[in-house]
């Protein structure tokens, strides 16, 4: 193998918007190594439209025609929809890549529909495993009916923003169908990885030792997390949702609306309704509004936890890259002594879930010992963020993404490259971390 380890690794932050894709390509004295670590958006970003096609053939120019890996951290739409696109996805796909990476949720082995005796004769973390995923995807059916929901009412009954929220927390969760099966069809190997796995890149990056800090599975999350123990397949699931509840929800879904997904199709007829029964009619769908964002925001965090996070180490320096993991995802990493030592060494790292409130956890940002504040020599935390303002969440309630207190934290002790601080038209930069 040319080289025992890269010089340097160059990271390559695209400007899609509100989403996640970069390019990193390790060079080594003879070659070099290219990952592409998401590819997805939800909104075009501010000041160029270049699209998607346009994103994957800079890509493709980058790596010479070769990706060795591409890691899909989680399902949302803002991190793999670029796959499921036709005309992008098969320019990532035409690369080649050795291995996809994905989380352990994504193993095609859990989608089964075990039932009855079927699912019994499965080990009981087995069983647990299959519950879990079928949970997820129940839930997905109801971020659909959600979404046309907030599409047929046109925010009419909602309170400022609510709409809005809901309409992108709905179309965010879908399936992505299309990009779920291109990466199961793309590349060589797929790993489906979860905290302290073998990411399957060890011959691909020689010198470099790529850590998975998460997610944890159910039955390492047990060990550190409150839960009930008689239901650990709600580890994911905030307010005790368990994988019942949205399997019934789904099927009232279908049941009430036969080909459609209107889950919340009132059935009363609004024309004729009494003058005396309109405020209280529309309070109620103001509510309903409300209630079905709520359980959107559930999924959200739900499918924001099963995100990959990986650590790259390469001669003394670490590259973390977590994806949108929140926090019942990081407690595991946090609270094992090894893996909180290196996260404490971070050199990059890549924000999470675009600068929200809930994705970069205090016990994390505590014990970054590079950050300005508590470095005295050498280059000090190089923070990565990929984001749009104004997009998601809301300023008043102090859920706004990025979040303001975290921006300017971020700008005040690290080397902050933020996408929406990108001249106009420039879609992406070059970062240079030495290796030498």
């Amino acid at each position: 193998m040319a080289g025992t380890r890269p010089q340097k690794l160059v990271i390559h932050p695209y400007n899609v918007g509100f989403g996640d894709c970069f390019l990193l390509s390790f060079v080594y004295p003879r070659m070099e190594r290219h990952i592409l670590i998401d590819f997805g958006r939800t909104s075009k970003p501010t000041g160029h439209q270049r699209s998607p096609v346009g994103i994957a053939r800079d890509i493709a120019e980058r790596c010479n025609g070769k990706l060795h890996a591409v890691v899909a951290t989680h399902r949302h739409r803002d991190h793999i929809s670029g796959f499921g696109s036709k005309g992008a996805g098969a320019i990532i796909q035409s690369l080649n890549p050795n291995v996809v990476i994905q989380p352990w949720t994504e193993d095609p082995k859990l989608a089964r529909d075990a039932r009855g005796k079927a699912l019994r004769r499965l080990s009981r973390a087995r069983q647990v495993d299959v519950a879990h995923v079928q949970s997820l995807r129940s839930m997905q059916d109801v971020a659909n009916a959600a979404r046309d929901y907030a599409k047929r009412y046109k925010f009419k009954f909602a309170e400022p923003g609510q709409g809005e929220q809901l309409h992108f927390l709905g179309q965010n969760n879908l399936k992505n169908a299309s990009a779920v099966q291109r990466l199961m069809k793309m590349g060589t190997h797929r790993k489906y990885v979860h905290f302290g796995s073998n990411a399957g890149l060890g011959r691909l990056l020689p010198g470099v030792t790529t850590h998975v800090l998460g997610p944890p599975t159910l039955k390492q999350s047990n060990a550190i997390v409150t839960q009930r123990h008689s239901d650990p397949d709600e580890f994911w699931q905030l307010q005790a949702r368990s994988h019942q509840f949205w399997q019934m929800q789904a099927q009232a879904n279908r049941r009430a609306s036969g080909k459609s997904t209107r889950l919340f199709t009132p059935r009363f007829i609004e024309r004729g309704d009494p003058f005396s029964a309109r405020w209280l009619k529309a309070r109620m769908k103001q509510q309903k509004f409300t209630t079905t964002l709520g359980i959107v925001r559930i999924l959200d965090d739900a499918l924001n936890n099963t995100s990959v996070i990986l650590m790259f180490e390469c001669a003394g320096k670490y590259v973390l890259f977590p994806g949108d993991a929140q926090i019942e995802n990081w407690e595991y990493a946090l609270n094992d002594t090894e893996a909180k030592k290196m996260l404490d060494k971070t050199d990059v790292y890549k924000v999470g879930h675009h600068g929200s409130r809930n994705a970069t956890p205090k016990s994390l940002w505590d014990g970054l010992k590079k950050r300005k504040s508590r470095r005295r020599r050498g280059q000090p935390l190089q923070a990565l963020l990929s984001t749009k303002t104004g997009f998601h969440g809301e300023k008043k309630n102090k859920s706004e993404v990025p979040r303001s207190t975290l921006v300017k934290a971020l700008e005040e002790e690290t080397l902050l490259v933020n996408t929406e601080d990108y001249a106009k038209n420039e879609l992406v930069k070059s970062i240079k971390i030495d290796f030498s």
